[in-house]
C-alpha cells in the first residue's frame, strides 16, 4: 500500500461520490494520520497518538508540530533522556515523530539517503518521501504494539 495509491482511490470516490471498499491496512494507515499525507494536506504528524517509547537503541525522527519545521534525524541509546534534553534547546515543542531500532552507523545511512533536503547538520526539510518514510516507521510500530 502506498500514500499515492491511497489518494487516488479516496479522490476517485471523493470525484464520484460513491463508496469505496478500503483494505484492513489501509484503514489502519487512516487512522494514524495517513489521511494527512494521502489526501495532500500537508505534513503535520504530531497530532497522532503518543508513539511508545523504545527499550533499545534506535534512529529517531524529532520535529515541531508544524507541517513546514525541519525534522531531526538522530540517534539515541535511550530516546527518553535524549528527547528530554533536545525539548528545552528548541525554540519550538518538539514531538517525537518516528523512530526505528539502528546505530550510529543506520543513522548515518538515513543522513546520506535525505542528503538531498539536509538543512544543516542533522535537521532536514520536510519532504514527500521522508514524511512518507516516517509514516511507514509510525505504522510498523503501531503493528508491533
Amino acid at each position: 500500500m502506498s500514500a499515492t495509491g491511497l489518494a487516488s482511490k479516496l479522490r476517485r470516490g471523493i470525484k464520484t461520490r460513491q463508496s469505496i471498499q478500503l483494505t484492513a491496512e489501509e484503514v489502519r494507515f487512516l487512522c494514524d494520520g495517513g489521511f494527512v499525507r494521502a489526501l495532500g494536506i500537508g505534513y503535520p504528524l504530531a497530532f497522532l497518538k503518543p508513539l511508545p517509547w523504545p527499550k533499545s537503541q534506535v534512529v529517531y525522527f524529532v520535529g515541531a508540530d508544524d507541517p513546514f519545521a525541519p525534522v531531526k534525524i538522530g540517534y539515541a541509546s535511550n530516546l527518553r533522556n535524549r528527547f528530554n534534553g533536545l525539548r528545552y534547546l528548541s525554540p519550538q515543542p518538539l514531538v517525537i515523530l518516528g523512530y526505528t531500532e539502528g546505530s550510529r552507523d543506520d543513522e548515518a545511512q538515513y543522513h546520506k539517503r535525505f542528503a538531498h533536503i539536509r538543512l544543516h547538520g542533522e535537521w532536514f526539510r520536510r519532504s514527500d518521501d521522508l514524511v512518507d518514510h516516517i509514516s511507514h516507521l509510525r505504522f510498523q510500530i503501531r503493528s508491533r504494539s
